[in-house]
């Protein structure tokens, strides 16, 4: 019998045209898709900015209850741009300075403190000492408790002493009291949080109750401080008049924009406020310019102001807002 054998079969392979049309598509959708996703990538970004302030103001206010001392946030100014901040540092309080020596005392007369021992004339060196190296230099501010209750009064620091123009007056000026000095904040430089890049909190927008931008002048860092209770215990800024907050304090976290000229950081709706009550340490985050409804709001002369941009964000919080 005769056997027939099959052919073998042929591999059939793509030809060169079949190849450069799939590269083709290929191409065109990945042309598509990468400003998609840079899109996503950018506006993402503030957001996590955001999040991210809102959970270093969570921690310091929690550090506060743990520590029963004060804790905050150290905004630090960018130093090629005054108006911006990228960078964040828990601060904390010092323990209080009651002097060197037991019973330590000290003197308010003229406007200016003299430590001394109990006895309350003979002058405590080592206390005035320690006082020197907490006061390095002048023009640095302080507060005093006098015989451990009472309110806590505010100097400065001079290069003969420590300064206290507007002390209390029922003090008899030839008695020691007891007392307690607090100094300001000051920064935990180990611990630090950096803003994802190409974001930045716009100092310039920022600030104090409905309409305050105090946080625009000087170059000096904002502090926001926590009271172990909660609440905000003080707000050190350059523009403030005292650092005792009488309203909600308000942080705007921006993104940058590659638009030339770029909108308003109060017109983009992908920037955010971090704001946190002074009464209640609450801290809350809101879109920018939103409503209500999760609408832009509608402007008569197009712009929008910093206190309609906090109304729509607070409103839009309430109504259950991020």
């Amino acid at each position: 019998m005769r056997m027939f054998r099959l052919p073998p079969a042929t591999r059939r392979g793509f030809t060169l045209v079949e190849l450069l049309v799939a590269m083709s598509i290929a191409v065109v959708l990945i042309a598509i898709a990468l400003p998609l996703a840079k899109f996503s990538i950018e506006e993402g970004r503030s957001r996590e900015a955001s999040r991210q302030l809102n959970a270093f103001l969570s921690r310091a206010k929690a550090q506060a209850a743990f520590t029963g001392r004060p804790h905050g946030v150290w905004i630090e100014r960018d130093p090629l741009d005054a108006t911006r901040a990228t960078q964040c540092f828990l601060a904390e309080v010092p323990p209080p300075f009651g002097g060197a020596v037991t019973d330590a005392k000290v003197k308010f007369s003229g406007g200016m403190l003299n430590f001394v021992m109990a006895d309350g004339t003979t002058p405590d060196g080592n206390s005035q000492a320690i006082i020197s190296t907490l006061f390095p230099q002048a023009g640095l501010g302080f507060g005093i408790r006098f015989d451990f209750k009472g309110p806590v009064f505010t100097g400065t620091s001079t290069a003969t002493g420590l300064s206290l123009p507007s002390g209390p007056q029922n003090l008899d000026p030839n008695r020691g009291y007891p007392y307690q000095i607090y100094r300001l904040p000051q920064k935990i430089s180990n611990i630090d949080i950096e803003l994802p890049k190409g974001t930045f909190i716009s100092l310039e927008q920022s600030g104090v109750g409905a309409a305050g931008t105090e946080f625009n002048f000087g170059n000096n860092p904002v502090v926001l401080m926590f009271a172990p209770s909660g609440v905000v215990s003080s707000v050190h800024a350059d523009g403030l008049g005292s650092p005792v907050p009488n309203s909600t304090i308000h942080f705007l976290v921006a993104r940058l924009r590659a638009d030339n000229p770029p909108p308003s950081v109060l017109e983009d709706s992908n920037n955010y406020w971090v704001s946190t009550g002074n009464l209640t340490g609450t801290i809350a985050t809101s879109e920018v310019g939103y409503d209500g409804a999760g609408n832009m709001p509608t402007i008569a002369d197009g712009s929008l102001t910093v206190a309609e941009s906090r109304f729509y964000a607070i409103r839009y919080d309430q109504k259950g807002g991020r």
